[in-house]
């Protein structure tokens, strides 16, 4: 038995915690048992070694081992931590604070849940205001950050069949009670609270009962958005949108025909710096009001920051070509000078 949970490297290597790493560059930390030897920790990473062998394989079967990756996970569990991710619209879906355990049946269950913060449309991340956001089916959530799982697993048949299902017959009407009644009456109840809460710790919030309505909305049109592509079958095409901001990549979900001018909320925040956007791939811009028409990536572009703050950063680089251009000026200088000196002898 065992339970651990995806997190970032560096952030494991910081804290010194016990973690495994497979050949996706999947960091798992390991909570339980609290002591282990380097041969048991060898022998989890062999574990889920073999099973991300199987969820990447095409054919679904770990070369290695022999085992399938049906075998070696509890689908439900899976299937259920994949829903709470992409209903809920997690930043870090698929990526930090992902927990696994292992019990007496053998296989690898997804869960428990945690780390929801950053969901729901909350303003903290650029990302989390668009409803058609994809969170956990994504294959990288920066460059050289990948999270392959739940995007391979997607694309199976079983896991998606099991997908659709659940989110159909438990998770939607769990939703639609939440959003006609249940949200309004649990507002209504913890209004005084709340205000209570900004007053005591001057959090800044917006008034609550605008609070709640915007959670209202974002679920709303998050729910319409899921449905269309998981229960009505939409076809949609996937834009990999890079900020340039050292964020996490967004993934949309675009409908033919439709365009991708809800992004020009990004460039009218950034007005003074922001250039334009530019498919990741040929370099020329991209016309947010034309219709996509297939799968692509764009990357937005940014003037060079100028002021004090950005000669700053690159001053140990300004440094050393200062120093360069030094020393190759004394070379100079000294070679010129021994020539001279021998044509007058």
């Amino acid at each position: 038995s065992f339970l651990v949970s995806a997190e970032a490297v560096d952030r494991l290597d910081a804290q010194q915690k016990p973690y495994v790493s497979t050949e996706a560059k999947q960091c798992l930390r390991l909570h339980y048992p609290e002591t282990v030897s380097s041969s048991q920790l060898q022998e989890l990473e062999r574990t889920w070694q073999s099973l991300e062998n199987a969820i990447l394989a095409e054919d679904g079967m770990d070369p290695v081992t022999g085992k399938t990756w049906m075998e070696q996970i509890d689908l439900d569990s899976w299937v259920q931590k994949y829903l709470m991710e992409e209903v809920f619209g997690n930043y870090d879906g698929g990526y930090l604070s992902q927990f696994f355990y292992r019990d007496g049946t053998g296989k690898i269950h997804a869960g428990p849940v945690w780390d929801y913060d950053n969901t729901m449309g909350l303003p903290s991340h650029w990302q989390l205001r668009f409803p058609n956001m994809l969170y956990a089916n994504r294959y990288a959530v920066q460059e050289g950050v990948y999270t392959p799982w739940f995007h391979a697993l997607y694309q199976k048949e079983p896991f998606y069949a099991r997908m659709v299902f659940l989110y159909r017959n438990t998770m939607l009407p769990l939703l639609e009670e939440y959003l006609y009644g249940h949200i309004a009456h649990c507002s209504e109840r913890i209004a005084e609270a709340a205000e209570r809460d900004r007053i005591r710790w001057d959090t800044g919030d917006a008034d609550f009962s605008q609070q709640a309505a915007s959670l209202q909305k974002y679920l709303e049109e998050r729910t319409a958005f899921l449905n269309a592509i998981w229960i009505e079958g939409m076809p949609y095409h996937t834009v990999k949108v890079d900020n340039a901001d050292h964020s996490q990549y967004g993934y949309f979900a675009v409908f033919p025909g439709q365009t991708l001018t809800a992004l020009k909320e990004i460039e009218e925040s950034d007005a003074g710096a922001f250039l334009g956007w530019y498919d990741a791939g040929t370099g020329k811009p991209v016309c947010l009001s034309e219709p996509v028409t297939a799968d692509m990536a764009i990357c937005a572009r940014r003037r060079q920051d100028i002021s004090l703050m950005g000669l700053m950063g690159r001053l140990p680089v300004i440094i050393l070509g200062i120093l360069f251009s030094v020393f190759a000026g004394i070379g100079c200088y000294r070679s010129r000078k021994q020539a001279g000196a021998g044509r007058e002898r």
